[in-house]
């Protein structure tokens, strides 16, 4: 969706809330993120990408992301990652 600024605005997904309510469970609003927060940070971002998601036909995130890169490793004969 474009605004009347010319920028593109971006809506949020239906199921970004749930994702939002487990990080603010951790971190709330305005809370302030020191690099010494980065294995708390971590472990956040474990738990939203190992949660089942109902859009994701109850994959996880990291489940998905494996399946596209084998995806896209079948398309190409070989994985473009290092």
């Amino acid at each position: 969706m474009e605004r009347t600024d010319g920028h593109e605005r971006h809506d949020g997904h239906p199921y970004d809330g749930n994702r939002n309510g487990v990080i603010r469970r951790y971190l709330p609003k305005r809370s302030r993120i020191e690099p010494s927060m980065a294995a708390d940070v971590q472990a956040i971002v474990d738990e939203i990408n190992n949660r089942p998601m109902w859009v994701l036909g109850y994959r996880t995130p990291a489940e998905a992301f494996a399946d596209e890169l084998l995806e896209l490793t079948d398309k190409q004969g070989r994985c473009t990652s290092k």
